[in-house]
């Protein structure tokens, strides 16, 4: 996840809350170094602090960067989440809102530092006829402009998913297509999932029973993406077919197609842990839209895989070269994702 602070098209109020947010996070941090040797902070709390920089260095090595400021600083934030994400998205057409910043592009989704607040924005856009979605976000990048704490929030994961959580968010500071949310998720995401592989291999090997779980859990990602790809094929039609059908009767056939695709996926035998946990989320086609921003178009990363041979600094200097061609065209007639497919093919 992005967070990004300018001036222009946004709302002064959530511009003020965002900077304020922000600056509240760093009054409150302290070094790790300092939160380690303090008798109050609690052993568990310690334990996953020290996974920290072997965690950094792995990162450093594997996409070949050099060390930055980032997660050298704790904040206990006291609560679960450090924002509060929301999107919305047109009733019957599968196209999500997006807020404009002059020097980050656009954006599908905000970001609030208050629940109330977050809430509070959901329930405007829903007045106005959007669908909407909002979760809590665990941790977010600020894009390398300024420096990133290590969060409470954070510390609830296991090392295998701090792992993954920490790859993903160092990957914004590096590769960043403006006006782009859904590619930048999605490389993010790749670059997470294969820098946790090779901690998996590092520390337990390619014959282990975690490398084994991981192989099912990466089974089921591809899996869910495919399922709501389908899936928003399949409500394309529908909106264009019902387009003169009365509202109230389109409404109740909408609640019905997502309702049959949330016990497919309760009904699915996943692997791993699965996605039947997303079946409560996916409810509209805001919540569709922000999975998809992540999972979407996963293949043309397997193509990106196998291309680069699963080395993530080659990776890395395979994205950021694409990167600069892209950001010096002036027009893009398609995507990244498909510019990046024809790249690796």
């Amino acid at each position: 996840t992005l967070a990004f602070f300018s001036s222009g098209c946004a709302h002064v109020s959530y511009l003020w809350q965002a900077g304020i947010g922000q600056l509240s996070l760093y009054s409150h941090d302290q070094k790790i170094d300092v939160v380690l040797q303090d008798s109050r902070v609690s052993s568990e709390v310690k334990e996953r602090l020290s996974w920290i920089a072997e965690v950094k260095k792995l990162v450093e090595s594997e996409l070949s960067i050099k060390a930055t400021s980032n997660y050298t600083t704790y904040v206990d934030l006291k609560r679960p989440y450090v924002i509060w994400s929301i999107s919305a998205a047109e009733p019957f057409e599968l196209k999500t809102k997006e807020w404009s910043f002059p020097i980050v592009g656009a954006f599908p989704y905000l970001g609030f530092f208050n629940e109330s607040t977050a809430k509070s924005w959901v329930s405007d856009y829903a007045k106005e006829g959007f669908d909407t979605y909002m979760r809590g976000v665990a941790a977010y990048s600020t894009l390398g402009y300024l420096r990133d704490p290590m969060l409470s929030s954070m510390l609830s994961r296991n090392k295998t998913d701090m792992v993954n959580l920490i790859f993903h968010e160092s990957m914004h500071g590096y590769v960043y297509l403006k006006n782009q949310g859904s590619f930048n998720e999605q490389i993010a995401s790749y670059v997470g999932d294969y820098g946790e592989r090779q901690w998996i291999a590092r520390t337990f090997g390619e014959a282990s029973e975690q490398m084994r779980l991981w192989n099912g859990e990466r089974s089921d990602r591809r899996r869910f993406g495919q399922m709501m790809r389908t899936f928003a094929d399949e409500l394309k039609i529908f909106y264009s077919a019902s387009a003169t059908m009365p509202n109230n009767q389109r409404v109740v056939e909408k609640e019905k197609r997502f309702a049959a695709f949330a016990q497919k996926l309760t009904n699915e035998p996943w692997k791993g842990r699965g996605y039947a946990r997303a079946a409560k989320a996916v409810t509209n086609n805001a919540a569709l839209l922000a999975f998809l921003t992540y999972e979407d178009e996963q293949d043309v990363f397997d193509l990106l895989e196998k291309k680069t041979g699963g080395v993530l600094k080659n990776a890395l200097q395979l994205l950021k070269d694409f990167s600069d061609e892209w950001q010096s065209l002036s027009d893009h007639p398609t995507t990244p994702q498909q510019e990046l497919r024809k790249k690796l093919n």
